[in-house]
């Protein structure tokens, strides 16, 4: 009898049906080379401010410009359109308006000249006011400043 009260009371055990984002993250405690393994599977790495947010039709998806200060992988806009999915499984990235990143994206230049990319939480895109995007910006500058980061 005691048991169906602690079902009632924490619910069934199983997970609801939901879908659940899973990244595949490689760490070794070394940030630069960390950062070196980034910089080879990625398209775009950039610095940029949100200033603008537009959510798809479907709803399930919204593109964000940021203003971009520094371009280090891809090329250079003044702005850079960032897409990014919702809820659920989907990993996308939560910008904020206001804030700026330090980007890590996929994506490729138009044939209009526009710079379209996406991105999740599943890349080292981080806000720049948190420890893990300070970190790996001074990372990237230092790999920058020893001419360690390939061609690309």
């Amino acid at each position: 009898m005691m048991w169906w009260l602690l079902v009632l009371l924490l619910g069934p055990m199983s997970p609801p049906d939901a879908d659940y984002c899973t990244c595949v993250v490689t760490t070794d405690g070394n940030r630069e080379e960390e950062v070196l393994r980034a910089w080879v599977n990625t398209d775009l790495v950039f610095r940029g401010k949100v200033t603008e947010g537009r959510l798809a039709a479907s709803g399930d998806w919204v593109d964000y410009t940021l203003d971009v200060s520094h371009v280090w992988k891809g090329p250079r806009r003044d702005s850079i359109i960032v897409g990014t999915s919702l809820g659920g499984g989907s990993c996308g990235f939560p910008f904020a308006f206001g804030r700026e990143y330090l980007v890590w994206a996929s994506g490729e230049e138009s044939a209009g000249g526009q710079v379209r990319a996406s991105t999740s939480i599943c890349t080292r895109t981080a806000w720049l006011g948190r420890m893990q995007g300070r970190d790996d910006l001074a990372a990237l500058r230092k790999l920058v400043d020893e001419k360690r980061l390939p061609d690309g």
